[in-house]
């Protein structure tokens, strides 16, 4: 796995490793208000992000232009805009 394909799933297993980490605070502190912030962070950090990877993997004739590019960063800054806004609202 290289080039896009690769950051897709590399920011997916660190979106992952910090939403579990979240997750395990939040049963250690038994406050389970921030559940929401800790589901989309998996759930769009992790599997969307893995799936897209995985898609640019099967797919490289997708992955060479700038649009998959431009895909990564609008994913990510939305990942980074989502999350703290769920937390916001709750």
């Amino acid at each position: 796995m290289r080039g896009i394909a690769f950051w897709f799933y590399f920011t997916g297993v660190i979106y992952v490793i910090a939403g579990m980490a979240f997750g395990i605070h939040l049963s250690a502190t038994h406050d389970y208000t921030l559940a929401p912030v800790h589901a989309h962070l998996n759930l769009i950090g992790w599997v969307t992000m893995g799936l897209f990877g995985l898609y640019y993997h099967a797919v490289p004739a997708a992955a060479d232009g700038i649009l998959a590019k431009i895909h990564f960063g609008v994913a990510t800054v939305g990942l980074w805009l989502i999350t703290p806004g769920i937390a916001f609202a709750i």
